[in-house]
């Protein structure tokens, strides 16, 4: 009998515990599930007012500069694996690191230059009363803080 009942509370104990993770589905608040990270982008938050071709414009600026930044991004990634696989060396190359350090800025000022060129075009597509709403919406402070209050959501 007194293995029946062990038996019994394992099960339901591995239920309750399966179940738990089943819990937290995909929509629920947690490793950016719900909010927009900085990364994301959601035209319709800020500015519920654009017109389909303003939309539209926008979709294909993006496009078109994530499609010249994406080359940049994947240089820069790489030479960060390299410098840190430099820092990690026995031997430190002292020259090379330097180099790459200087590479690695340059290929950040160019991504930055890319992005600023972008957040140019767009602002362009915008009428001056949107991108004055767009200009009130900063991005909080933080995950789960108190956030600063903004109009657009």
């Amino acid at each position: 009998m007194k293995k029946g009942k062990i038996w019994v509370v394992l099960l339901m104990t591995l239920l309750l515990t399966a179940s738990l993770g089943f819990a937290w589905g995909p929509n629920s608040p947690g490793c950016g599930q719900r909010y927009p990270g900085y990364g994301q982008w959601n035209p319709k938050l800020p500015l519920s007012d654009l017109r389909e071709e303003q939309l539209e414009k926008i979709r294909a600026l993006r496009e078109k500069y994530f499609k010249e930044i994406a080359p940049l991004r994947e240089k820069l990634f790489a030479k960060r694996m390299e410098l840190r696989s430099l820092w990690f060396s026995r031997d430190l190359d002292e020259e090379k690191i330097k180099s790459l350090q200087k590479e690695i800025i340059d290929l950040r000022a160019k991504i930055a230059q890319k992005m600023g060129e972008a957040k140019l075009e767009i602002s362009k597509i915008l009428t001056p009363e949107q991108r004055e709403r767009l200009s009130l919406c900063g991005p909080g402070m933080g995950f789960r803080r108190l956030k600063m209050h903004c109009p657009c959501y």
